[in-house]
């Protein structure tokens, strides 16, 4: 078992604010964010009050759900996107241009919706589930595109966690607005207890979002398998006065093998072939790079 080591990143004290970052590392079971979590209910003297209830926040894949299959997959993905990804033995692997698929996006949200998903662990839901009854508020926080809420949905459903009544908001309400970062302009849109943030930096989108539903909290619990997301958890409320628990959930492999990489280009392969026999014009413009 992975050696848990509980890290206090930042303890500081100025005459603007008082930043307390502790970050979790090599959590490999979703019990120990539960367990940590009521450690510190128990330590607390009072039940909390609305602007002290603590904020616990989730991602999604390969926190709470991963792909049944290689292509759709969170590192199917990064590896289609040029990222550096490992093989099993632990060396660096890149991918080749012929194995990028082309117009990626235009194809993405179809594997969502064909695929399927699975709990990260078998007691998965059943851990987010008790949390969830906890005096607290609850967000799913992850870095897919709106476009693809509606089978995010129906897969977190499937899978037994449940994301009826969470906190913020009323069910029957959701919220749509612009965020910008750098030269990129996207639609954030949260709706049952689920923030889309189409790849934006997940930081500085919490921020945007309790400041629209005017949510105070001082303790956020943020779980992610991603560290470069923890990191910008971590950076955007440096300067706040909210004390920041990450934890970087590394029980997915992450690694891949070559008999995953034929998979890809065996469906690469078949994709092409059913757009070239549906619609040639289509497939000869996606195939130069002429994406929606």
């Amino acid at each position: 078992m992975i050696k848990t080591t509980i890290i206090i990143l930042l303890v500081f004290v100025s005459q603007w604010t008082n930043a307390v970052n502790f970050e979790y590392q090599d959590i490999d079971d979703l019990n120990k964010v539960l367990s940590t979590f009521m450690r510190d209910k128990a330590l607390s003297e009072t039940q909390p009050s609305e602007i002290k209830k603590p904020l616990v926040i989730f991602d999604i894949d390969d926190t709470l759900l991963a792909s049944k299959y290689f292509v759709g997959s969170d590192k199917w993905y990064n590896w289609q996107r040029g990222r550096d990804m490992q093989d099993p033995k632990g060396s660096t692997i890149r991918i080749a241009e012929t194995d990028k698929f082309f117009c990626l996006f235009d194809f993405l949200g179809t594997f969502f919706d064909l695929g399927d998903s699975l709990s990260t662990q078998p007691d998965a839901s059943s851990v987010f589930n008790k949390i969830k009854k906890q005096p607290l508020n609850l967000l799913i926080l992850t870095s897919r595109s709106p476009d693809y809420r509606g089978a995010t949905q129906r897969e977190l459903k499937q899978n037994g966690f449940d994301i009826n009544g969470l906190h913020l908001m009323k069910n029957n309400l959701d919220l749509s607005f612009y965020f910008s970062e750098g030269n990129r302009v996207a639609t954030i849109t949260y709706k049952n207890g689920i923030v889309m943030t189409a790849g934006m930096d997940k930081g500085r989108v919490l921020m945007a979002l309790l400041n629209k539903l005017d949510v105070r909290t001082q303790d956020i619990y943020f779980v992610d398998d991603n560290l470069k997301n923890i990191h910008n958890m971590q950076q955007a409320w440096k300067h706040e006065s909210v004390r920041i628990h990450s934890f970087h959930y590394t029980h997915i492999d992450k690694s891949i093998s070559t008999q995953e990489i034929e998979q890809s280009r065996i469906v690469q392969l078949k994709l092409k072939n059913l757009l070239t026999s549906l619609n040639p014009e289509k497939a000869l413009a996606i195939e130069n790079g002429k994406c929606q």
